[in-house]
């Protein structure tokens, strides 16, 4: 089971309310780090922990898409 580091680009909102400012809305550069899920064509998720059943268990899952990806490197083989 690998952890991991994922760098990555979101979309960026307000909270709804009237602004002034709305051209300084920008991506947001995101790193999320977790133990590898699963990795397709379409996206990389990640889980914040894992059970010791076999297959282990997962929680707080999180799947990046792939085209928002702009860095992954492993940190840890656990």
């Amino acid at each position: 089971m690998e952890i991991i580091v994922v760098e990555w680009t979101d979309a960026a909102g307000s909270d709804g309310t009237w602004s002034e400012n709305a051209g300084d809305l920008e991506p947001a550069r995101i790193t999320s780090v977790g133990f590898l899920v699963k990795e397709t064509k379409r996206a990389i998720t990640l889980g914040q922990s894992r059970d010791d059943n076999r297959p282990p268990k997962f929680d707080n899952l999180l799947a990046i898409p792939r085209h928002a990806v702009t860095r992954r490197a492993p940190l840890v083989e656990v």
